[in-house]
């Protein structure tokens, strides 16, 4: 099997070069992690976390990275601020199994199709977005489209559908290169919102378990924890679903001036009422640091009482709210 950071740093040169600005601790340790991973999911966890880790040192914050504690617990992040920690542990909330199945498989066959040396721009579209790719050879495909474009010159407009799923389609004609252009699958995100969501009776998804995994080191030693996501755009989440989970969203509206029969009783909730988000079912998380197409935010936990507000954190908490 291929090396997954050989693999990845063939498609990003500058990666290693940009792990230079860690210590030599972190450095080391990272690079350990990158090497030893088999899996791809674990590998791009892996890759979040250490944008993570330049973020906090372009603030110019003191971090070790897989820092064991003694009841054996290695937070991705540990932040030294004066004589406290502050605990980051990251989160990539990727695509669901099966977008990433059909990216996995659509990816390749789009660079093996690059390669060919026809003057069209393609369009290719999945007809069965969610298929089995297993039953699917990508390198018979690329001969297929290959003998349909070498027999005879095509116009635009021209389709052909290969192996009753793959449809292509000739968008230009007489492109400036000698190789193909391919335009990818416009396919629709199967947005899992369990993934970010508890739901009642089903098991804890990964954030679930991320907001109480430090609950026994944090009362210990009296640590702050803050919860770093990394949203991949394929997720179909933003900014916006994380606001409204963790701070609270508006559940039902009533205009009182309208007749609904006998509401005197609840004047006093005024005009909405409101359900209170995952902050106040957490008081050890501090916040959220969310990453999404290469922006940052912080979201701060509302309650004054946590520990994030107390006079030592001032200036990271300052830098955060700056996000």
């Amino acid at each position: 099997m291929e090396n997954l950071l050989n693999l990845y740093c063939s498609y990003h040169p500058e990666f290693l070069n940009s792990l230079e600005v860690f210590s030599e601790l972190n450095k080391n340790r990272i690079l350990k992690t990158l090497n030893n991973e088999k899996e791809k999911m674990n590998f791009l966890s892996t890759v979040a976390e250490i944008q993570f880790g330049l973020f906090f040192v372009k603030l110019g914050l003191e971090i070790e990275y897989d820092k064991k504690y003694p009841n054996n617990q290695k937070p991705d992040w540990s932040i030294i601020v004066s004589d406290s920690i502050v605990i980051a542990e990251v989160y990539r909330l990727g695509k669901s199994q099966k977008d990433q199945a059909r990216s996995d498989f659509e990816y390749p066959l789009m660079k093996k199709l690059e390669k060919l040396t026809h003057r069209y721009l393609i369009k290719m579209t999945f007809l069965d977005e969610y298929f089995d790719t297993a039953k699917f050879n990508i390198d018979q495909i690329v001969k297929e489209l290959d003998n349909w474009l070498t027999n005879g010159r095509k116009n635009k407009g021209e389709t052909i559908i290969l192996q009753k799923n793959f449809l292509f389609e000739i968008r230009k004609i007489d492109t400036p290169k000698n190789h193909l252009y391919c335009i990818g699958n416009a396919s629709t995100i199967e947005i899992k919102q369990e993934k970010l969501e508890q739901i009642k009776y089903l098991n804890p998804n990964e954030i679930s378990k991320k907001l109480t995994k430090y609950n026994l080191l944090i009362s210990e030693n009296h640590f702050t924890y803050i919860l770093c996501v990394s949203i991949d755009f394929g997720s179909g989440f933003d900014f916006n679903d994380f606001n409204e989970y963790f701070i609270g969203k508006g559940v039902e509206n009533i205009d009182f001036g309208t007749p609904l029969g006998n509401m005197e009783e609840f004047k006093q909730w005024g005009k909405t009422w409101t359900e209170l988000g995952e902050f106040y079912n957490n008081p050890t998380l501090s916040g959220l640091i969310l990453l999404y197409n290469n922006e940052f935010r912080f979201i701060p936990n509302p309650n004054r009482n946590q520990v994030i507000y107390e006079q030592k954190y001032e200036k990271l908490l300052n830098k955060l709210n700056e996000l």
